[in-house]
């Protein structure tokens, strides 16, 4: 962007989204700070909330956007530590980064663990799916930060590579708080939320069935034919999908749900369903799965029992039995039915509640995708919102916010004020 301004191609360039995800963009490039910047990642989560029907905005990258005023946050600057307590982050995905990044802004001392390699978590997957490169810079910005933060913060820690922590393992550490940021799986038994149960037949363990995370893993190989069960209406069963597809794969999407239908929110859809026919890319929609063998199938239409209802006694449906079912082959299937958080170690922690006084344990909280599965943005929030209300009773849940709305610089409530303040 600077380069092209200094460069003489353009004088000018208009940033909205930049700006979203971050508002001190022209002065970080001016005080010579570009690895300070957010930098928007594309997502369009902001505008998708505004097509909703006008949700305040978010940013995946910036989760102070549309809560200057009513949570009184500064994109830039925080409240310094009310305590000396000392926190152990697990995880360091969008969430654990986040959270960890804010209290070390604040001055706590932090120990940041991680089994995987890089910070990230997620989104180092993610990044890897076509035309999804650019949201790398999420956890690019994070990792500079916490780089940078930990250096000035000589008791904090950056433990990548650890060997997964226990229980036992947190009870000992020696931390006052205990933040849980270990984020969520794909469901590797088809558990969905058309059926809310399992596919008979769907087991992840089997050599021709795979998860998302299987698929990144590569560790399993694909056939020609390419099923992909879907009951996710966001983007990846259409980016596995174009991965497939440009790999030399036949692929087809069976849904039960409209295939990339959150996208349309975020502007995306139509190009989206472009694509897949560029790619020839065949979807079956309102199908959903009854049971799986090894190489096949059997879908059934989601409204194959008919229209009119009528009363066929106790326990019996008031519709047709749904005659639809139908065997289609593959050589793959990749299912991508919902998610369920990796919760187990924050269950086994709030068990064991009455050890934490004993261990000097203040308290344990869960956020992100460990809580419960949800966008990258909203996980971010999760992260920074705990880190900023820390020293409240029960920093679990977030604190009211105004709800107010103040128009043309005038208060809503007589007496009350309408301008900004930041709890800095």
């Amino acid at each position: 962007m600077a380069g092209v301004i200094r460069s003489g191609q353009l004088d000018i360039i208009g940033a909205a989204r930049p700006s979203i995800a971050d508002p001190y963009l022209p002065n970080k490039i001016d005080e010579g700070r570009p690895e300070d910047i957010r930098t928007c990642i594309g997502c369009n989560v902001c505008i998708s909330r505004w097509e909703i029907g006008g949700p305040p905005m978010i940013c995946t990258q910036n989760a102070t956007a549309g809560e200057e005023y009513r949570r009184g946050w500064h994109p830039e600057k925080f409240q310094k530590a009310g305590s000396d307590d000392s926190f152990l982050v697990v995880g360091a995905g969008p969430a654990g980064a986040e959270a960890s990044r804010v209290l070390l802004e604040r001055g706590y001392t932090v120990h940041l663990v991680d089994k995987a390699e890089k910070v990230g978590g997620y989104v180092n997957d993610v990044a890897t799916l076509p035309g999804l490169a650019e949201w790398s810079y999420h956890r690019d910005y994070r990792e500079f930060q916490l780089e940078k933060l930990m250096k000035k913060s000589k008791q904090s820690q950056l433990a990548l590579g650890a060997k997964p922590l226990t229980a036992d393992d947190i009870l000992e550490y020696g931390a006052d708080k205990v933040i849980i940021a270990t984020g969520a799986h794909w469901n590797t038994n088809g558990l969905n939320a058309l059926t809310k149960e399992p596919v008979v037949g769907i087991d992840a363990d089997l050599p021709y069935i795979l998860t998302p995370e299987q698929v990144f893993e590569g560790k399993k190989e694909i056939g020609k034919r390419v099923m992909i069960l879907n009951a996710d209406p966001y983007y990846m069963a259409p980016s596995l999908a174009e991965k497939m597809a440009k790999a030399g794969h036949e692929v087809t999407i069976a849904s039960g749900v409209s295939v990339g239908g959150y996208m349309e929110f975020t502007l995306e859809h139509p190009n989206l369903h472009r694509m897949m026919h560029e790619q020839k890319i065949e979807i079956i929609g309102d199908v959903w799965a009854s049971e799986v063998q090894e190489g096949r199938i059997e879908l059934y239409s989601l409204y194959g029992e008919g229209s009119v209802r009528e009363y066929r006694g106790p326990g019996n449906l008031p519709r047709n039995e749904n005659t639809t079912h139908k065997w289609h082959e593959f050589d793959t299937l990749i299912v991508v039915t919902g998610r369920t958080s990796n919760v187990g170690l924050y269950n086994e922690l709030k068990a064991r509640k009455d050890e934490w006084a004993a261990n000097d344990i203040k308290g344990v909280y869960v956020i992100g995708d460990a809580w419960a599965p949800k966008l990258i943005a909203d996980a971010t929030f999760d992260g920074h919102r705990i880190a900023r209300e820390i020293e409240e009773e029960n920093p679990q849940y977030p604190l009211p916010y105004k709800r107010e709305v103040h128009v043309f610089g005038q208060a809503y409530i007589p007496g009350d004020n309408h301008e900004i303040e930041y709890k800095v």
